[in-house]
């Protein structure tokens, strides 16, 4: 719409599930992390920058109308993302422009929602924001 990147996954897994963007080349380190999990059986996200190999709580989150849920195998996850990332969080980008290109990078736990624990499968695909 102009202001708020709109996302819905599915993904063949019991765990937590997340997403990045960052530029072509740029892999995780400096990406815009959304990972979400289960806390209980309530629906939690965490918004991290990617460091390197690792990745780091950011202080202010800006998803916004976050859902997650896993039913019968399948984890499902949907937010909206501003365009414009929040300043002073140390990603390698500052935002989504429209018409550019990016990478989205996509990792998974295949049975577990703590967050901590290594994914088990990821991929990545690269994308254009429509204007």
């Amino acid at each position: 719409d102009g202001d708020y990147l709109y996302l819905h996954f599915e993904l063949a897994v019991d765990g937590w599930v997340s997403v990045g963007f960052n530029r072509t080349v740029g892999g995780m380190d400096g990406a815009n992390m959304i990972l979400g999990y289960l806390d209980g059986a309530s629906p939690a996200y965490r918004n991290d920058a990617g460091r390197g190999r690792n990745h780091a709580e950011i202080e202010s989150p800006a998803v916004d109308q976050f859902y997650f849920a896993v039913d019968g195998g399948t984890a499902i996850m949907e937010f909206s993302y501003p365009l414009a990332f929040p300043e002073g969080q140390g990603f390698s980008l500052e935002g989504l422009t429209p018409g550019e290109q990016y990478t989205l990078i996509l990792a998974a736990h295949s049975s577990s929602q703590d967050i901590d624990r290594t994914h088990s499968s990821r991929g990545s695909a690269n994308f254009t924001v429509e204007p």
